[in-house]
């Protein structure tokens, strides 16, 4: 018989017990009893420019929005995607928006990462083409500065990319940009690759190091996200045609970095794919894939379910500033102007035991 999973979950609350998890397969009923983490999420102020595909951080703890997508046309008419260069960001603490300098490039679909409070921002859609440059933001003095920083071995567009200590690891990624249509909706797979490369930022005379791929199959979208110590990879797709069914990887991969090996560690849910990854206390959560929030425990390879969002959206980014995880913008079957989300959500993370607030 097989095991159960946490694909096969309904989940039920209980403001008493925190919460819980009902597995059913193959006649087999499971209770799981969990405790929750203590979220406390909430609405704030909407984004000034709504979009998705954009690259993203933290800096001087506001979450930085930097480039992304969006559409011209109006519901049922949308005529083109547009890609932006605004730069803005969000302050959690006093809910405010401010606009920063403009990307140097338009941007969408890049890999983004940070070392210490520098935002770096590895190739994706550049003025229009596939691009493998590298550029950077970060504060100087009252205000923000951008600067070109190299380049990637090669263009790559939907990459993921994580930090450990000053090392810079980019995954995956496409080498084009693939529209099913001139107005750019998005996008077969057929350059899609499994590439791993390292970039150590204190000795950059060293240049970018080839790891071992990602294995299981060539993937689009897929989500990284490091502990400290090793790299985490969620999910991803492949679509060589736009006719074609869409293949779908729930596999959850660790790279162990110190043994430069891969390995499984289970299976993720399927309707958490795409979902935005953040490590934060311990947990990774996965965020956004309408409105479910999972966590995911990295030493027991364990999921459960957290506090959703307010509203049904897929966000592209979340950032951990402590106490709070933040993401804005994104899609969503709420077809607004732009076709995109204008919603920014703060989400307070609690201590164990800590009553909830605004239940």
């Amino acid at each position: 018989m097989r095991i159960p999973n946490l694909g096969d979950a309904l989940r039920i609350r209980d403001r008493r017990c925190g919460v819980g998890v009902v597995l059913m397969t193959a006649g087999l009923l499971v209770l799981n009893l969990t405790a929750a983490p203590l979220v406390t999420w909430r609405e704030s102020t909407p984004a000034p420019e709504p979009r998705a595909g954009y690259a993203a951080g933290a800096i001087g703890g506001k979450l930085i929005l930097v480039g992304g997508t969006y559409w011209e046309g109006e519901k049922g008419k949308w005529t083109k995607k547009v890609f932006a260069a605004a730069t803005d960001a969000f302050d959690p603490n006093k809910q405010t928006w401010e606009k920063l300098a403009d990307c140097p490039v338009t941007l969408g679909y890049p890999a983004f990462t940070q070392v210490g409070e520098t935002l770096y921002v590895l190739g994706g859609l550049q003025n229009g083409e596939s691009s493998s440059a590298v550029r950077t933001l970060r504060k100087s003095g009252g205000s923000y500065e951008w600067r070109t920083e190299g380049a990637l071995p090669e263009p790559r567009l939907f990459a993921s990319a994580v930090t450990i200590g000053r090392t810079i690891y980019v995954l995956g990624g496409a080498r084009q940009f693939e529209p099913f249509d001139a107005i750019g909706t998005c996008c077969t797979t057929n350059t899609v690759t499994a590439t791993v490369w390292a970039f150590d930022t204190a000795n950059p005379t060293k240049g970018w190091k080839t790891l071992p791929p990602v294995p299981g199959g060539l993937r689009w979208q897929l989500k990284a996200v490091t502990d400290g110590a090793d790299i985490f990879v969620f999910g991803g797709s492949f679509q060589a045609n736009q006719g074609d069914p869409v293949k779908k990887f729930n596999d959850v991969l660790r790279y162990n970095v110190a043994k430069d090996s891969w390995s499984t560690e289970g299976e993720m849910p399927e309707a958490m794919q795409s979902s935005a990854v953040v490590f934060a206390r311990g947990q990774i959560f996965l965020l956004g894939s309408k409105n479910q929030v999972m966590t995911f425990e990295p030493k027991a390879a364990k999921f459960a379910p957290a506090e959703p969002l307010p509203r049904d959206v897929y966000v592209d980014y979340f950032a951990w500033i402590d106490p709070f995880l933040v993401g804005a913008t994104g899609e969503t079957a709420v077809e607004s102007p732009r076709r995109r989300s204008p919603w920014t959500f703060v989400g307070r993370l609690g201590e164990a035991g800590e009553p909830r607030s605004g239940r």
